[in-house]
């Protein structure tokens, strides 16, 4: 078995060095601690050939099909296994190591020829047997995660483990697939890089975040139909249909249809915020995805270092039940990108795609001026550089409610803006300044440095940390290329 570290692993199983490009491919493993169960590269085991070993773990139960172990370049070897499992089939996997108590995360690397939402894992422990929701597999590779931790806490007997099995629950045919890199993997950890004072923790599936001036940390978690959602804040989402009474409390998807899945993606961490998005897929049809851009709720969620919470929640109902209107209700007043203030928002659809954002803050003074600021920001003048057309900009007005912050495009390497703070101060205001610069940007206010500065996929960004009553500058300067604007 390849494992993470020379030495003698959990109840004798012998582990040796992981290949470094098996630890690249998997980032849950970066915290060392993971072990392999099967991974079909061509090692002699005890005079078998490993991969063949590996193979007879692994048998098929329910109807025909196929498996076999075929030489071919993986993401981190030159072996897998391929096979067809037919409607209502399962592949089962009984691993020599049983007792996994130490990890939080089952692992596998699985190829599919095409996007499915139907790949179900079941577990037996213990005499018990869970089988987890369906689960998405893009075109190609996929790295599938099976939350050990959480099933821990539910009970499930992790001391004695049986049995893996993998179907993929919605197939009318035979479907082709390719297995490789079973691992174990304890991911616990603290994410390094996140603005001082907030504190962002991986463990299973779950994130955890300790944001300033909330009571508890917030917490992105699956619930039983794979959706991930956030608690204890959670938002909740009705689609009005025409000619139905308008309720604005409670959760009403069907709009979307019956069939859903869930994916979640950590965007950014720098010493300025924090981002993740998580995605709610509804595919018209369960299995084969003939249209990967599918009816789908993506919650864009961006956290800074003082506690505002910037959400953003982009509805696409291409090709699903006619909708004319959204509720978001939220159990405390928010900011909105339309202007108002309070814990509800109501707001027409008009076509089958529509955005709409709004900030959280703690229960604080400065927290309810900034959701003043959020909801009817205050001007901005751009002295030096170009206005930036973003999608998040609700009003076109040099603000992005989408990220809670201003917005400019540098010319020649550089940005200056006139933030005029209105009736209600400006506090704490965030810029974010697009530019093609090579190294280090500068920023400062009214010739005060600002710092940190952190870099962005689009150029740069930085918290004025003041309360502005009258108007400042904001500058940000930096190299950038001879070709370059």
């Amino acid at each position: 078995m390849a494992g993470c570290r020379p030495e003698t692993g959990p109840v004798g199983l012998t582990v040796e060095p992981l290949p470094v490009q098996q630890a690249r491919a998997y980032p849950e493993t970066v915290t060392g601690r993971f072990v392999s169960l099967a991974d079909f590269e061509p090692a002699e085991t005890g005079g078998t050939p490993r991969p063949q070993a590996q193979l007879e773990l692994f048998r098929l139960a329910g109807r025909d099909g196929a498996i076999r172990y075929v030489a071919m370049p993986t993401r981190t070897g030159s072996g897998a296994l391929a096979g067809s499992l037919n409607p209502g089939a399962w592949l089962r996997f009984n691993p020599e190591f049983r007792d996994w108590r130490a990890y939080t995360l089952l692992s596998l690397a699985v190829h599919s020829p095409t996007d499915r939402d139907d790949l179900r894992i079941a577990l037996s422990a213990g005499g018990a047997r869970w089988v987890g929701p369906p689960l998405l597999t893009r075109a190609g590779w996929s790295t599938v995660l099976v939350d050990l931790a959480r099933l821990d806490e539910e009970g499930l007997d992790l001391r004695r483990v049986e049995a893996v099995e993998l179907s993929f629950s919605a197939a009318e045919r035979p479907v082709a697939f390719g297995l490789d890199d079973l691992m174990l993997v304890d991911n616990t950890r603290r994410i390094p890089g996140t603005p001082v004072g907030m504190g962002l923790v991986r463990r299973g599936l779950e994130y955890s975040l300790a944001l300033p001036g909330w009571p508890e940390p917030i917490t992105f978690g699956q619930d039983d139909q794979g959706l991930w959602r956030t608690a204890p804040l959670a938002p909740q989402l009705r689609l009005h249909r025409p000619g139905e009474p308008v309720a604005t409390e409670g959760e009403d998807l069907r709009a979307l249809g019956e069939r859903r899945i869930g994916a979640i993606e950590l965007l950014e961490v720098s010493p300025v915020r924090v981002r993740l998005r998580n995605t709610w897929f509804f595919p018209p049809q369960a299995g084969a995805w003939l249209d990967p851009e599918v009816r789908q709720v993506r919650w864009d969620h961006t956290f800074y270092p003082d506690g505002r919470w910037v959400m953003q929640v982009l509805l696409s109902n291409v090709g699903g039940e006619p909708v004319e209107a959204i509720t978001l209700t939220l159990p405390q007043p928010a900011g909105w990108s339309d202007g108002h203030i309070g814990p509800t928002m109501t707001a027409p659809l008009e076509g089958p795609v529509g955005a709409w954002s709004l900030l959280l803050t703690p229960a604080t003074d400065a927290g309810s001026a900034q959701r003043a600021n959020f909801a009817q920001p205050p001007a901005v003048g751009i002295r030096l550089g170009r206005a930036v057309r973003a999608a998040g900009d609700a009003n076109g007005d040099g603000f992005d409610e989408s990220q809670g912050c201003y917005r400019a495009e540098a010319v020649g390497g550089n940005v200056r803006l006139e933030l005029a703070p209105g009736a209600v101060p400006l506090v704490r205001p965030i810029v974010l300044a697009e530019g093609p610069w090579r190294d280090d940007v500068w920023a400062q206010c009214q010739g005060l440095p600002l710092r940190p500065v952190a870099r962005t996929d689009r150029g740069a960004i930085a918290v004025v940390p003041d309360t502005l009553t009258a108007p400042a500058l904001v500058e940000f300067t930096g190299p950038i290329g001879a070709l370059d604007e």
